[in-house]
């Protein structure tokens, strides 16, 4: 166990008969027709299975200082040559044509000019060169050069430790920066997952620190690249479903912002301008109105709405930008998300989830459930139904390798991930459950489904399928319990698809073997 998932197996097997029960840790025994009964234990697993959540960034590796793991170079001679034709034009000196092939022939120029054809735009030599030859760009010249020379002297290794600490251990960072005068005023990577490179539009209205922070939250997402596989790398047959990971992907910007600021208790724009901050304020308090805007998008996109990509780029770039500004959802609701779960579990765990953003959301979910119960923090919070989706689709089947927790003719798939605070002495779960026979449960389909919890848990969210479950939950005589009672669960079934399983969350309290056993599991 890597004591960042407890307790989680999944089972194969048949759907369960009608009258009998499906035996998961205990034997239930015999129960009415029409209904169908499901135990829940706590967990099944031999061994330490304790997760002691830490309530502090987790102890992460050391960032590598240079060699294998880190190469980083600012490469200025676009700027370079730019600027060397405007203090000619300053200085009245004749412009020679090796002045312009020095330009055009830069590395930062090339590379420029490949990017923007490989967004369907030709970048034109005779129209950049008139762009340079503008009034405009002469008047800024001096600001420009002091701008450069003042973040040329900005260690880039600095910011690269930055985006190292929400890395994994065996991330790589291999980029090069390329300052550029140009005409948009936009920033961005390109060919992260071949020859990585940085392009920042030189702003003599961004301080070396603001541009270290930008360095940083970029380096970022150089090494998440090439950490993670190929967003297109993936099995899942359905467009649907790739189309939601990778714009769920998109949540990283949010972690970038948290890399640069430093951690969760640093603003993600100390280093910005105060009208910057405004707006970030401003959209951080729309989380809440946020979060159901998002959650509808990923939605059509698991439906297959959203099947061309003009209609996701048109849909999608609303959580990406803000006032014309790349500062949309993903960046304020991804740092909101990332800064809790950092805040929460660590930051071992955060970074855990970095490939994932299933697990992301799920990791999110824990968190705030624990900030509501800890500190009355009001997060918003996505539903039940969504996230049993995404951790049916987008996560992909339970893992292969997983024990068999049955011995009845049980459940088609059956999933726990339990979560244990011994020190807050509390336990949050979640189960996840394919239940195929239920709808032709001998003599008829079951009309209801009733679970049974050890006395002391209780049920806090419950889906079937997609959607959001009526349940009631009240105590009951169980013998197979040490306390001799269980919490028992019952959902009407009438009208409802089984298709997809069934999803629920649930917690109480915890209480460690006073015999301290191994598992740590003998009275819950």
């Amino acid at each position: 166990m890597n004591g960042r998932t407890v307790g989680e197996r999944a089972a194969c097997g048949r759907g369960p008969r009608r009258g009998a029960a499906v035996r998961i840790g205990a034997r239930v025994g015999r129960v009415a027709a029409a209904t169908v009964v499901l135990v829940v234990a706590a967990a099944m697993t031999a061994g330490p299975v304790v997760a002691r959540d830490q309530d502090g960034p987790g102890a992460m590796p050391a960032p590598p200082a240079s060699g294998e793991h880190l190469e980083v170079s600012i490469v200025t001679d676009e700027a370079d040559a730019v600027l060397s034709i405007l203090e000619k034009r300053t200085a009245g000196r004749a412009l020679r044509q090796a002045d312009w092939d020095r330009l055009f022939a830069s590395e930062g120029y090339a590379r420029l000019k490949a990017r923007e054809q490989s967004m369907g735009r030709e970048l034109d030599d005779s129209t950049f060169r008139a762009f340079v030859l503008s009034p405009d760009l002469a008047r800024r010249g001096p600001a420009l050069r002091r701008t450069l020379e003042a973040w040329t002297r900005i260690d880039p290794d600095a910011a690269a430790a930055r985006a190292f600490a929400y890395l994994p251990a065996e991330a790589r960072i291999h980029a090069k920066i390329y300052p550029v005068i140009k005409p948009a005023t936009n920033s961005f990577v390109f060919e992260l997952r071949t020859d990585p490179a940085i392009f920042l539009y030189l702003d003599p209205a961004v301080p070396p620190e603001k541009f270290e922070n930008t360095l940083a939250h970029e380096l970022h997402h150089v090494g998440i690249a090439g950490a993670c596989p190929d967003e297109e790398d993936t099995t899942s047959p359905a467009p649907g479903v790739r189309a939601a990971r990778r714009w769920m992907s998109g949540f990283a910007e949010g972690l970038a912002m948290l890399a640069a600021a430093g951690g969760p208790d640093i603003h993600p724009h100390a280093t910005s301008s105060p009208a910057e901050r405004a707006v970030w304020e401003r959209d951080v308090a729309k989380a809440g109105e946020d979060l159901p805007r998002m959650e509808a998008f990923f939605r059509r996109l698991l439906d297959g709405e959203l099947a061309g990509d003009a209609d996701q780029v048109r849909e999608g770039m609303r959580f990406i930008n803000t006032d014309d500004v790349p500062q949309g959802a993903f960046y304020t609701l991804g740092w909101l998300m990332s800064a809790a779960v950092e805040r929460e579990f660590g930051r071992e765990r955060l970074v855990a989830t970095l490939c994932d953003p299933a697990a992301f959301l799920a990791e999110y979910e824990r968190a705030a459930e624990r900030r509501g119960r800890k500190h009355g923090e009001a997060l918003p919070r996505w539903s039940a139904g969504f996230l049993e989706r995404v951790a049916r689709e987008v996560s992909g089947p339970p893992p292969q390798e997983a024990a068999d927790l049955t011995d009845a003719e049980g459940t088609a798939a059956y999933r726990l991930r339990i979560r244990i605070d011994p020190a807050e002495g509390h336990l949050a779960g979640e189960a996840r459950i394919g239940l195929p026979g239920a709808s032709a449960a001998r003599g008829g389909p079951a009309d209801t489904l009733v679970l049974l919890l050890h006395g002391e848990l209780r049920v806090d969210s419950l889906a079937v399928g997609d959607a959001p479950a009526d349940f009631t939950q009240e105590p009951r005589f169980y013998s197979l319990d040490y306390s001799l009672i269980a919490n028992e669960i019952r959902i009407p079934l009438e009208g409802s698809d089984l298709s997809h399983g069934l999803y629920m969350r649930y917690s109480g309290p915890f209480h460690p073997s006073r015999a301290r056993s191994r598992s740590d599991y003998m009275r819950i």
